[in-house]
């Protein structure tokens, strides 16, 4: 059986900082409805109470649900502290409810992002730890203080340190003070044993000026991105970068991450981005999904299928869905696949001008130029390169690099898994780590297959020769000598002297490398990621 409890509401008709403050609008509701309706939607199921001397504010706290108690003046006049006013209320509740509360709860309509999460869990922890008197909720700050005494400002530190090295300080909201019944007086609520509930971002904000009001106006209107991610070393993880890319687009709105079950990889690359992000099973997606419900949905996972799609817009949330080969991609509200060469059409876009370059791309310095030599070659297919092409080609061409003074560097993919033997060929040099798009910068000409580091290739304008893999490789069509490519086709169907002349010759012709790199620098791909964004933001913006 849950035990009575009681929720305080304070609000005076006064306001020093903002006139009638508690009935003003915040989103288009007025400030102290959001603090009642928050109390009266936790699971506990507390009697809620609004104390007040204002008229107005006692009848829209009865409109909501609220029991409206009448604060005496001589408790309202803007110098009494809160003590006596809880207390008046928690008797005058006592006597109309004709409950004992256990608990008494003070929520200020000054905090009205509070979650009912937030205060569910917090009763949770009172009512499951007996030892804990109050519970405050409380912002966590860790930044160097001063404080003024005897006509100085004087340090709260005895020691200089950056701010996570700081020890945490902690200040209280007025989200809520949760006290026992044998704790609260007419001028206490504070028990011997104190804990403090920390709170995040929107839910920490306490409003006491216009500038709070605008602040809290952004935290009550900013739109919920969900991104739905997959990637391992299997598939690569291309997907969640091109995931994190896109979320930093939108920094006024609540970005939050799935990642399924066996992205591992994908979940550590959000969370070091300081991203919420969770790891849940294929068939757990959508109840997460409509847990969090967000505005947008935006897919990064190569399979979608109809029912999927469907279930989602079916709780009024939108559908982006990013280089999906699912059936599911043509349901959704919004389909980019840059990969593609299927033409765009209504809600779908496609082709290489869609395609979201990173910030070390976007912002690299321009490449060294053509020489009239090769003097730097890198090696790199990426992802698993199954047909292992990385260790065939970096043998054929290995002594003739040699012969020629040519560096030969290898970056293998991370699914690659035969990079311990590519240290056994002799005059090459692996890397150990990427550091993308320095060590293609570094190089004279790429050898790649088609895909996306073809086009990073690209845009930084230098020089690629593109080895297939199959006939299935994506966006065959752009790998071309217009586009700065020289594609030597299927690798499977070539044979070894075939692809080391068709190299070499490359390396040998001067002119051609000019045409290439001339191409490559007219493709213009560095706009994408902003086409994407204008996008996704058309569909937030008619929410």
């Amino acid at each position: 059986m849950k035990p009575d409890i009681l929720v305080v509401i304070p609000a005076r008709g006064g306001s020093v900082g903002v006139p009638r403050k508690n009935l003003r609008a915040l989103a288009g509701k007025p400030l102290i409805s959001y603090s009642i309706q928050t109390a009266k939607s936790s699971t506990y199921n507390p009697d809620v109470c609004v104390s007040s001397d204002d008229d107005e504010i006692l009848h829209l706290a009865a409109q909501l649900g609220a029991m409206a108690l009448r604060r005496p003046k001589f408790l309202a006049d803007g110098k009494t502290t809160l003590d006596p006013v809880i207390y008046h209320a928690y008797q005058q509740a006592q006597l109309i409810s004709k409950k004992d509360y256990a608990l008494i709860v003070t929520m200020q309509p000054t905090s009205p992002l509070m979650a009912v999460s937030s205060i569910d869990d917090a009763l949770n922890i009172m009512l499951k730890n007996a030892e804990v008197d109050t519970l405050i909720s409380a912002k966590e700050t860790t930044h160097l203080t001063w404080r003024y005494e005897e006509g100085r400002y004087l340090p709260n530190y005895a020691k200089r340190l950056n701010r996570q090295e700081l020890t945490p300080t902690y200040t209280e909201t007025g989200g809520f003070l949760i006290t026992r019944n044998s704790i609260i007086t007419e001028n206490n609520r504070i028990g011997s044993n104190v804990s403090l509930y920390p709170l995040e971002k929107g839910e920490a904000i306490d409003i006491d000026s216009f500038e709070d009001f605008a602040l809290a106006e952004f935290w009550s209107t900013r739109k919920k991105l969900l991104f739905v991610v997959s990637g391992n070393q299997q598939i690569g993880l291309s997907h969640a970068r091109r995931a994190l890319l896109l979320a930093n687009q939108f920094t006024c709105c609540d970005i939050r991450f799935l990642v399924t079950e066996d992205s591992e990889e994908a979940l550590s690359l959000i969370k070091e981005n300081k991203y919420v992000a969770d790891c849940v099973s294929v068939s757990d997606i959508l109840e997460n999904i409509f847990n969090f419900n967000p505005d947008v949905v935006i897919n990064n996972i190569r399979n979608t299928d109809v029912c999927y799609v469907r279930s989602i817009q079916e709780h009024g949330i939108k559908v982006v869905n990013m280089e999906d080969e699912g059936p599911g991609h043509h349901f959704a509200d919004l389909s980019i696949n840059a990969l593609s060469t299927v033409p765009s059409r209504e809600k779908e876009y496609n082709g290489i001008s869609y395609y979201c370059l990173g910030d070390k791309y976007l912002h690299a310095q321009p490449w060294k130029g053509v020489k009239e030599a090769v003097k730097s070659i890198l090696i790199c297919f990426g992802g698993k390169d199954e047909d292992n092409l990385t260790a065939r080609v970096a043998r054929l061409i290995a002594p003739w690099c040699m012969e020629n003074g040519i560096k030969l560097h290898i970056l293998p993919g991370i699914g690659y898994t035969e990079k311990a033997r590519l240290n056994e060929i002799v005059g090459v040099d692996v890397y150990e780590t990427a550091d993308l798009p320095k060590q293609m910068l570094d190089a004279d000409l790429v050898i790649t297959s088609p895909g996306r580091t073809a086009i990073e290739v690209a845009s930084l304008s230098i020089p690629a020769i593109v080895l297939r893999h199959g006939l299935h490789d994506a966006n065959p069509d752009f790998y071309t000598m217009e586009n700065g490519f020289a594609d030597l086709g299927n690798a499977a169907i070539m044979k070894d002297e075939e692809i080391l002349k068709a190299i070499t010759n490359v390396c040998l012709e001067y002119r051609s490398r000019i045409f290439m790199h001339h191409m490559m620098a007219t493709l213009n791909i560095k706009p994408g990621i902003r086409k994407v964004t204008k996008l996704i933001n058309n569909i937030l913006q008619n929410i």
